[in-house]
């Protein structure tokens, strides 16, 4: 049944005064999670838990008084106004800085894959670069690894560029500017999430699982991780599953984060053998002609060995990938990053193609959580916005585990803090326990759907 924008006919009365508090004080909530520094873990883990809590009862009750989508809409879309607005500069992320160098220099003229940062501006003449760029590269995280961002991303990056250039501001104003494409991309995704549950017979007020989710809109609007770009295209490719405006926006996904590369396999076993040798086909000719163009395998070389850090340098994560390492350890004597990070990884993105192709039946809101949810189990490296995609996702499955690792995100900044100089036992503690935590989520949902599964006919 299509549910308009007050609800499906029968739906009874609108918010309440404890709605509407529940919405200002959960707003409150987001603001000052927004202006706390990942410096301070007790206050960042403490304020993270009370807007968890809050967004739960504010849940529960637009659920009971059964909020339509205009409401769901305009509360979603009003907190993350809130907090791109009145939110400082990123305190928990230096990423934005990134995009804002890749930017400037598709705006340039530039490629930003074949030369790093640190690169460009070490030949560079004495002077001669400008504040602006200057002050970017200052605040990057990362000036000496080559670009990994695909070109969607990149164009977006270069489109805020040219609107800062326009209006004439510095810094703040390409943030700001960029914080507004994020929102608006928010607005899709909400949308997109509640006509896709219609369409998979899932009550869709469960879309406020994602609306009022702090990871969702802290991520998106305080922190301007882009997330919200590659899971529109995915809303969209949903919308157009099965179609050609489904890959259409699939491949726009793709293009913006690599990520979604892993539902090839099911796309294309689904299109029939013809098109599989086609598909396949088309894939190598066109790789090797990019290959062979001057300056591209350069420049693609560059953007591999970025994109390789996170198999074998990188070690942010303390699943399965610290459990394997240990034990690697404990019999060879070293670290053994450079092996175990690939045979993971390897296994991770094999299982999620596997989903694909498999998974029969399932609509691509279940192919995508579980496919991502392998990648991210197996990853040597997770930072907490990855989790975003995988919410969305999950809002439209029978699944727990999902929205109980997006919540547990924000405990990995507490691990930035034990680079920094904290107490690194008692931080990695927090932050082991935390995975311990998702597991057991993973365990529950496999329990209860052995418990659900059909008996077999004799």
């Amino acid at each position: 049944m299509r549910q308009g924008l007050g609800g499906p006919r029968g739906w009874t009365a609108g918010p309440t005064m404890l709605g509407w508090g529940l919405v200002l004080v959960l707003a409150a909530g987001l603001l000052a999670l927004a202006h706390v520094p990942r410096s301070e873990p007790g206050n960042l883990l403490g304020l993270w838990a009370g807007t968890l809590g809050l967004a739960a009862c504010l849940m529960f009750v637009a659920w009971r008084q059964r909020w339509g989508l205009g409401r769901m809409m305009a509360v979603g879309l009003g907190l993350r106004a809130a907090v791109a607005v009145l939110s400082p500069e990123p305190l928990w992320s230096e990423d934005w800085l990134r995009y804002a160098w890749d930017g400037w220099r598709v705006a340039q003229g530039e490629w930003p894959y074949g030369e790093t940062p640190e690169a460009w501006m070490a030949r560079q003449p004495a002077g001669s670069v400008e504040d602006y760029p200057r002050a970017l590269f200052e605040g990057m995280n990362s000036p000496g690894y080559h670009a990994i961002y695909p070109p969607v991303a990149q164009a977006v990056f270069a489109a805020v560029e040219w609107g800062r250039k326009a209006l004439g501001g510095e810094m703040g104003l390409w943030l700001a500017l960029f914080r507004a494409v994020l929102l608006g991309s928010e607005a899709w995704v909400l949308w997109g999430l509640w006509r896709l549950l219609e369409r998979w017979g899932r009550d869709v007020r469960w879309t406020w699982a994602y609306a009022l989710h702090p990871l969702a809109i802290v991520e998106g609007m305080a922190n301007a991780h882009f997330e919200t770009l590659w899971v529109g295209a995915l809303v969209a490719a949903g919308l157009g599953w099965g179609g050609r405006r489904g890959v259409g926006a699939w491949a726009v996904a793709v293009g913006t984060k690599v990520v979604p590369v892993f539902l090839l396999p099911g796309i294309v076993w689904a299109a029939g053998w013809r098109w599989r040798w086609a598909l396949g086909g088309a894939g190598l000719v066109g790789g090797g002609v990019l290959w062979g163009v001057e300056g591209v395998g350069a420049e693609l070389a560059g953007w591999g060995r970025s994109a390789a850090l996170f198999f074998r340098t990188f070690e942010f994560h303390p699943g399965l990938y610290a459990v394997a390492r240990a034990a690697v350890a404990e019999g060879v004597g070293y670290n053994a990053i450079a092996v175990v990070g690939p045979v993971l990884g390897a296994l991770g993105w094999g299982a999620a193609a596997a989903v694909g192709v498999w998974g029969r039946g399932w609509h691509w809101g279940e192919r995508f959580a579980l496919g991502w949810g392998c990648i991210l189990a197996t990853a040597t490296t997770v930072h907490p916005w990855y989790f975003v995609a995988l919410l969305a996702g999950g809002v439209g499955t029978k699944w727990v585990w999902p929205a109980v690792w997006a919540s547990t995100a924000a405990v990995s900044y507490v691990r930035y803090t034990a680079l920094g100089g904290g107490d690194m036992a008692a931080l990695d503690l927090w932050w082991g326990l935390s995975w311990g935590v998702n597991f057991l989520a993973v365990a529950w949902d496999c329990a209860r759907a052995w418990r659900q599964r059909k008996p077999r006919m004799m």
